[in-house]
């Protein structure tokens, strides 16, 4: 080989590396990004849902008089907190064939990720939904016994709008606490149904009610606790406020 060859030769070779070493820098710069972007937006996803899986028990235990407020710092990073409206119907029917009804506004609590999931607070049942779909990460406070029905729900008093690069204090407190009296006794009761068409996320209302919820039956956004003689159906206002 001649001294011109084993330049061509060596000029060759050294193209060749360097091209590998670019495209494989393009390849790591292009997906590697990419991967690391994903790895956040699951992190900060994960730790939206557990925000507001501790938010539902906070405010549970306002709800159940155990704790006088929840104070609760949140880390947001670009995220945004909203309410929304939100509604659920309450029908109680009674052995003489009579009943009574009543449409609690609820509301509901919304944390919103840049990548456009929501976790969704309302009623007491927690929801995380995406575009592919809704899952249910937290029940509500309804139980179907034997013979006793309870239903606790809570109304979210409060409007909020605001995003935040840094932590915000979200504050919620008990306002009022009410039973839903019905026009007859509460003996003699028959059945109660929950009416979940007006929640604006009845499709994930279904699958909890189908699958934490079986003693309720139903369908098509409306469930029924049959088979009772008695209902305890209570409503708590909570005021919420973010600064």
């Amino acid at each position: 080989m001649t001294g011109t060859d084993r330049a061509v030769s060596d000029t060759l070779a050294f193209t060749l590396v360097f091209t590998i070493i670019i495209t494989s820098v393009g390849f790591t710069g292009v997906y590697g990004v990419e991967a690391v972007e994903d790895i956040s937006d699951s992190a900060q996803a994960n730790t939206a849902e557990r925000s507001m899986t501790s938010f539902a028990r906070g405010v549970g235990a306002v709800r159940d008089n155990r704790a006088p407020q929840h104070v609760q710092r949140l880390e947001l990073s670009g995220d945004r907190l909203q309410t929304a409206d939100a509604e659920i119907r309450i029908e109680i029917g009674y052995e003489d064939d009579s009943y009574t009804n009543e449409t609690v506004p609820v509301e509901s609590f919304v944390r919103r990720t840049d990548s456009g999931t929501r976790f969704i607070y309302t009623a007491g049942a927690t929801f995380r939904s995406q575009p592919n779909g809704e899952v249910v990460t937290g029940t509500p406070a309804l139980r179907c016994g034997s013979d006793t029905a309870h239903v606790s729900l809570v109304r979210i008093n409060g409007q909020v709008s605001q995003s935040s690069d840094g932590p915000v204090t979200v504050r919620a407190n008990a306002q009022n606490r009410e039973s839903i009296t019905p026009l007859s006794p509460d003996k003699g009761v028959k059945n109660v149904s929950v009416n979940v068409r007006n929640t604006r996320h009845t499709d994930a209302w279904e699958r909890l009610f189908e699958s934490e919820l079986p003693r309720w039956n139903g369908g098509n956004g409306r469930y029924t606790c049959d088979g009772i003689d008695r209902a305890v159906v209570h409503n708590t206002t909570v005021g919420i406020a973010v600064n």
